[in-house]
């Protein structure tokens, strides 16, 4: 468990190999805000330990039907927990505090994206976030991700719908957009999306455009063919996700610069 006392309880999966760098990594799971779980990304975990990296495999909160409105930002919360728990271990686990990166995937890659944008921010501080360290992140890596505020239950997730005309519903929504707060970035970006994707992949190439334009470093990778969850199928890396583990290694390296020990 990586919430405060007293608060509802989310777990997650740490996995420190003996020998690793000070980079750490909190990987967040997809599936569109309702369905999924940390042991999804277990396949990346094995990837990110044989390079030696430390990660946090996080759940967060999972709602249905019967969830009350509005969601948000139960879920962002949660992942700033994460976040905080490795900032609050960071010396017991030989880590750097300032150098925890997250890897989502779909709704996983949107949460990263609203920690990479809102440090610190009150409108996506839930009651399972820590009172203190910051759950400022150093990096996102984004898979066939989005960015935009979408959400497949909009009106359950935020309270209402995008043109209601209750302001606490408007400030909801304004806040989930990345796109619109791309400014406020506090580290590169990597980004992964497939041209046969469902979910299109302008919402990867509008938040790198948001990106850049705020002068944030940023890589895409549109991945020829590929579908949603290109990377994984029966619980292992595909062809395809070990090509783009080798780039998220490389980029790593690039940006974080540190040898294991």
């Amino acid at each position: 468990m990586f919430t405060p006392p007293g608060a509802r309880e989310v777990r997650g999966d740490l996995r420190v190999p003996p020998l690793h760098h000070r980079t750490a990594i909190v990987l967040v799971h997809g599936g569109g805000g309702f369905r999924g779980d940390r042991g999804e990304e277990h396949a990346w975990q094995d990837v990110y330990a044989k390079a030696g990296y430390v990660t946090l495999s996080a759940d967060y909160l999972i709602f249905d039907d019967n969830t009350p409105a509005p969601v948000y930002p139960q879920p962002e919360s949660d992942v700033k927990a994460a976040v905080q728990y490795l900032r609050r271990h960071a010396g017991e686990l030989g880590i750097d505090a300032d150098g925890i990166v997250v890897h989502g995937f779909s709704a996983g890659a949107r949460l990263g994206a609203q920690l990479l944008v809102g440090p610190d921010d009150p409108a996506l501080a839930g009651p399972t976030r820590w009172p203190t360290p910051t759950d400022r992140i150093a990096g996102l890596i984004g898979f066939y991700g989005y960015y935009s505020g979408f959400q497949f239950q909009p009106a359950q997730y935020y309270g209402g719908r995008a043109n209601s005309s209750d302001p606490e519903v408007q400030a909801r929504w304004k806040a989930a957009d990345s796109n619109a707060r791309a400014a406020s970035a506090t580290g590169p970006v990597l980004l992964f999306h497939g041209t046969i994707d469902p979910m299109p992949a302008t919402q990867s190439t509008q938040f790198a455009d948001a990106l850049r334009a705020a002068g944030d470093d940023v890589d895409v990778a549109i991945i020829q063919g590929a579908n949603h969850g290109f990377d994984i199928e029966n619980g292992k890396l595909t062809p395809e996700g070990l090509v783009s583990s080798r780039r998220v290694l490389n980029w790593l390296e690039r940006h974080f610069p540190d040898r294991p020990s």
